[in-house]
């Protein structure tokens, strides 16, 4: 029997996997009932924990701001590379105190899971956010997440104006968790002030190797876990063919936003290993990019104690909670794995400088599986001089060949493969097919 379950950042959870906090954005969200209902539905479906909405200062949410948002969804046809982006302003997503204790209530009656609340106080100084821990606390969360990484509010004017004007922002977010000494002023304030374990949704415009700097410093102000990433902060395409007007549906104007979806992954395969290795000590909460339960293990084999879905809860709905848990359990049988912890961050050994990367140049070269070349060219037509075609079929120049396996992860009928250069034995070649862009 394998147990799934874990202990993050102090708190006892069923199994790693959950979804990440993430914003309403229709306005049944600001009724705590049915908000509710959203996160315990997650529960039912094997969620570990719950995370809320984030949570802001203000008292009610105001009737004339109603969440909403815009989603848009694009491919890269022949690539496979996905993503959506989002739009919302701000003062309608955002949850208000009124509803986030009237959730953090019910759910407190209806799941035997963690309730941890996702907060986003609107100041820069550590007051307000330690005083907003406090309110969530006597709501009676669990555990409480500083959000100071929401792209949504770098869309807004006062954002800019803080960037430009070099003023902590009164509109958090991919402004303010850039701004690391802040950062960990507020956090030290909110674990100076509340009893209950704190962890921080960091930004990815935090490039390495200064969210290395900042895990560190939030490990010494008491931080209890770093989540990584939040979305990356961007714009959508416009129209070419409607002289740049947006893409959006219904929508007449464009605005910075979110970018969702497989395409975040990198950064956090990035950041959950780099934290791991150079922050060790801090537990590490694995978001952005996970659509299959493969992508939860992988993240947990570089480090990360737990695992959010974000984006694919949207795009594959929330049973894909209930096949990672299965996965993870039938894939823990197999390997032998009692605990998530015979297994977690054994990539990190893996892990060294590049120059001590034995490349095996000479004793690897590239070749073609001749019956499966369909003489599309496109191997020999881009930046390899090794490569040439000859009667149809792609050919290698053996001593021209580095074995960078370029060939063999863009050929659209996995024909090139890398092969011993004295046995010939296949070492390396694609199974998955992909559909070429030609």
């Amino acid at each position: 029997m394998v147990d799934v379950s874990v202990k993050f950042g102090g708190l006892e959870m069923p199994t790693p996997v959950g979804v990440s906090a993430q914003a309403p954005f229709n306005p049944p969200a600001a009724n705590p009932e049915k908000l509710a209902e959203v996160y315990e539905k997650h529960v039912k479906a094997g969620a570990g924990f719950v995370l809320t909405g984030y949570t802001c200062d203000e008292e009610e949410h105001p009737v004339d701001k109603l969440p909403t948002a815009r989603f848009l969804r694009e491919e890269i046809v022949g690539y496979g590379i996905q993503g959506m982006y989002v739009t919302a302003d701000t003062g309608h997503v955002i949850l208000r105190l009124k509803t986030a204790k009237d959730v953090i209530g019910i759910l407190k009656k209806k799941v035997d899971v963690p309730v941890i609340a996702d907060i986003m106080a609107l100041s820069g100084e550590p007051e307000p956010w330690a005083a907003l821990a406090e309110k969530v606390q006597s709501f009676g969360a669990d555990g409480v997440e500083l959000d100071i990484s929401c792209p949504l509010t770098g869309g807004e004017t006062v954002a800019m104006d803080a960037f430009t004007q070099r003023l902590l922002p009164k509109a958090v977010g991919v402004v303010f968790g850039d701004i690391i000494e802040a950062v960990v002023e507020v956090t030290k304030e909110v674990v100076r002030r509340v009893d209950i374990p704190v962890g921080i949704k960091v930004d990815p415009q935090t490039g390495f190797p200064r969210f290395i700097a900042l895990a560190n410093g939030l490990k010494e102000a008491g931080a209890k876990w770093v989540c990584s990433v939040n979305a990356p902060f961007g714009i959508a395409p416009p129209d070419i063919y409607n002289k740049g007007k947006p893409l959006w549906p219904v929508l007449d104007h464009n605005a910075f936003g979110a970018i969702l979806g497989p395409w975040n992954r990198w950064l956090m395969y990035r950041d959950v290993a780099a934290i791991s290795l150079y922050a060790p000590g801090i537990d590490v909460f694995a978001v952005g990019g996970l659509f299959t339960p493969e992508h939860v293990i992988q993240s947990i084999m570089l480090g990360a104690k737990i695992a959010g879905f974000s984006s694919a809860v949207i795009w594959r709905g929330r049973g894909i909670i209930a096949r990672t848990v299965e996965f993870l359990k039938k894939y823990m049988d197999d390997c032998g794995y009692k605990s998530l912890e015979d297994f977690r961050g054994i990539a990190l050994e893996n892990i060294v400088p590049v120059e001590k990367i034995d490349w095996k140049y000479g004793k690897v070269v590239s070749s073609t599986n001749e019956n499966l070349c369909n003489g599309c060219g496109i191997c020999a037509d881009s930046i390899c001089p090794a490569r040439y075609m000859e009667g149809g079929v792609a050919k290698v120049k053996e001593d021209d060949c580095g074995a960078c396996s370029m060939c063999v992860e863009v050929c659209p009928t996995n024909a090139c493969m890398l092969i011993d250069y004295d046995t010939k034995k296949v070492l390396y070649r694609r199974k998955i097919p992909y559909i070429a862009y030609y």
